[in-house]
């Protein structure tokens, strides 16, 4: 009987599809979400399909677009001005096919599209897609494993956790009260997107410790910026110099 096996990213499409009806069930009006989320959908995949059509002269399947509007509209704020949403989106997918360096996108798109976006307009992110921390880490641990993205996973949390707990030490505060901040969404969504993450076991933890050291410098002094994505657009550019040792 032909059974069709399901690809990493058809498996964190329905992931982040589940995300928003969750949010829906437990206390998101549908009407609300309905417009953001439909609406960065469209754009992502619409601007997908032109650039790589112009590219190649064929449509593509635009499966990574639909996984970049997704997380565009479970980090916004639900509620802002749409034009924020198609921005976000059109940057995401501009920064994927335009910002490359020997072939290869260098930003985590969805990254990319909402720091810009929230610069630019002071949208907020709200990281509303973090609805059930257990749900997200049963489904990312499985997504993880099927990508290979341990060494990034256990490389962030190890250091951001030794990181909040010295943080908590000199402010004399509970070290729980600061471990909030993990933000799983980010951890098991973006952080081990395949296109701009290590697939080798050293440069995945150097990138994992670099994005946390990157992102709580943002923390302390500029946090008027997501310090979780500054510091994942500055992991992404590490890459280059990682490539480069494991050349070496």
């Amino acid at each position: 009987m032909f059974s069709p096996r399901l690809t990493a990213k058809s498996y964190m499409i329905l992931f982040l599809a589940f995300l928003v009806i969750l949010a829906g069930r437990q206390g998101e009006d549908y009407g609300v979400l309905f417009l953001p989320v439909s609406t960065s959908l469209l754009t992502a995949v619409i601007a997908d399909l032109i650039i790589d059509y112009f590219k190649s002269r064929k449509f593509k399947m635009p499966s990574s677009a639909v996984i970049t509007g997704l997380i565009v509209s479970l980090v916004m704020a639900p509620g802002q001005k749409i034009i924020y949403y198609i921005f976000a989106s059109l940057l995401a997918i501009l920064s994927k096919h335009l910002i490359r360096i020997e072939k290869r996108q260098i930003f985590n798109p969805a990254g990319f599209g909402l720091l810009a976006t929230s610069i630019i307009f002071s949208a907020t992110l709200s990281w509303w897609g973090l609805i059930n921390p257990w749900f997200i880490s049963l489904c990312g641990v499985f997504i993880a494993y099927k990508i290979r993205r341990f060494p990034v996973i256990i490389g962030y949390l190890l250091t951001m956790g030794f990181l909040l707990s010295i943080y908590a030490i000199i402010n004399k505060a509970g070290i729980l009260e600061y471990f909030s901040v993990i933000n799983l969404f980010f951890v098991f969504v973006m952080l081990i997107e395949p296109m701009t993450s290590p697939l080798e076991s050293l440069q995945g933890w150097l990138f994992g410790i670099i994005v946390v050291l990157a992102g709580f410098i943002f923390y302390l002094y500029l946090s008027r910026f997501d310090f979780a994505i500054s510091g994942l657009l500055i992991g992404n550019f590490s890459n280059l110099f990682l490539r480069r040792l494991k050349k070496r």
